[in-house]
């Protein structure tokens, strides 16, 4: 099947009375909604950059069977046509033999993955930044921590209070080993590509295959891998369905970089990396048109002996 017969089945797949764009409003409203809320009494949100707010509900905001319309209607008439799996191997491929060559620090089961982050958030069309900082036990001995605050740039209007989540602290239990793609070092993973989706698969959500190992992917990209493990995850990576490469991507502060790409319900997903040593930078979500609608960035990653003693009055935290 040639392209142009494959463009002419896509198109024919979108109902002729979809109101494209009252869907993609209703999406946005329903995002921006979510994304105000604070979600809990404390507001606190466990899974910080790594599980974009965006990325853990929509799904559940589109009924079953249009997300593929929609990405059939985004392939033949948006603008991110052109992308191939092809252009994804290569790029990941590049990234495996980078990653197997970097050293890593290797870290001992009685300390710590610090890690500071920050998050770009627009409640209202109000943007402000989300600094993080968490220190989370290797081997899940210890009690973790999370310490967020928010802070808005000199000359801007800042969202209103109950737009933003609160600043403060989070005390982890300690609650022993995790499963392997939950713990902030990974040692080890297995060898063959298959078999690196088919872990993403099991700690996957809802949705298509694609679409799973999607999110379950972007969870853990920021955590901290062994080489060999590192080059694996990235040569899966190039395997999940409909990824392309964004060549142009800037993260949440202003690093530029190259992005793998998946797009669904005419919202692009983008997992940043590094274009020489291909780390990752973080994470960003853009519309239809590629206006940005949040963004994260991985500022700092290191190995550490302890953790900072917790303030009074932080939240008591689940693992």
């Amino acid at each position: 099947m040639n392209e142009l017969r494959h463009v002419q089945l896509l198109r024919s797949e979108v109902p002729r009375t979809l109101d494209m764009a009252a869907a993609e409003n209703r999406l946005r409203t329903e995002l921006a909604e979510a994304q105000n809320a604070v979600g809990s009494k404390t507001g606190w949100d466990r899974t910080g950059p790594r599980r974009g707010r965006a990325r853990q509900i929509r799904w559940t905001l589109v009924p079953a069977g249009f997300g593929a319309t929609v990405l059939a209607a985004a392939l033949v008439t948006g603008p991110w046509t052109g992308e191939s799996s092809a252009e994804a191997e290569a790029l990941m491929a590049r990234a495996a033999r980078t990653a197997l060559h970097t050293p890593v620090s290797l870290p001992r089961g009685d300390q710590y993955v610090y890690q500071q982050s920050v998050e770009k958030l627009r409640p209202g069309g109000r943007p402000y930044l989300r600094y993080r900082s968490e220190w989370l036990s290797v081997d899940g001995s210890k009690p973790g921590l999370i310490r967020e605050k928010n802070v808005v740039a000199a000359g801007t209007t800042a969202p209103a209070a109950e737009q933003m989540r609160p600043d403060g602290e989070q005390v982890l239990r300690a609650c022993g080993p995790a499963p392997l793609l939950e713990r902030p070092y990974i040692d080890v993973l297995p060898s063959k590509t298959a078999e690196v989706l088919a872990l993403l698969d099991e700690r996957a959500g809802d949705g298509s295959r694609g679409e799973r190992l999607w999110n379950a992917a972007a969870d853990v990209t920021a955590a901290v891998m062994a080489p060999a493990a590192r080059a694996a995850f990235y040569r899966a990576l190039a395997e999940i369905p409909d990824v392309g490469v964004a060549e142009d991507a800037v993260d949440a502060s202003g690093r530029p970089g190259v992005a793998l790409t998946r797009t669904s319900d005419g919202i692009q997903e983008q997992l940043l990396f590094d274009r020489s040593t291909y780390a990752f930078l973080g994470e960003r979500t853009l519309d239809r048109e590629g206006s940005e609608i949040s963004s994260t960035a991985v500022i700092k990653t290191s190995v550490v002996d302890d953790a900072p003693t917790p303030r009074t009055g932080g939240v008591q935290g689940s693992c």
